[in-house]
């Protein structure tokens, strides 16, 4: 056992998920946009907030890390529907971003 999602040595796993997990709960995004309801249960996950902590205490993570107010400014854009991407285009007409052109 250790704090990565498969033990002691951080995997693929850590690495996909951790940017998601960031924004999610270390920034608050969710909550931020979509009211306090939406945040995590610090107890009630206490493991995610646990694999969490060790993720963002690896130097490799802590040097490019973003700032967590600039991704509340981009994700702003989004939960506003300002957001000028192909992406967010897309998501304004009911179309997901391989169909909208």
């Amino acid at each position: 056992k250790g704090p990565f999602f498969f033990g002691a040595q951080l995997s693929i796993v850590d690495i996909a998920l951790f940017p998601w997990a960031y924004r999610a709960i270390s920034v608050g995004i969710f909550e931020t946009y979509r009211g306090p309801e939406f945040a995590l249960d610090s107890k009630e996950f206490a493991g995610v907030y646990q694999w969490l902590k060790a993720c963002e205490e690896l130097e490799a993570v802590k040097s490019t890390l973003a700032d967590p107010q600039d991704l509340k400014d981009t994700y702003h854009r989004y939960a506003e529907g300002t957001a000028e991407s192909k992406v967010a285009e897309a998501v304004r007409i009911g179309k997901s971003a391989h169909e909208h052109g």
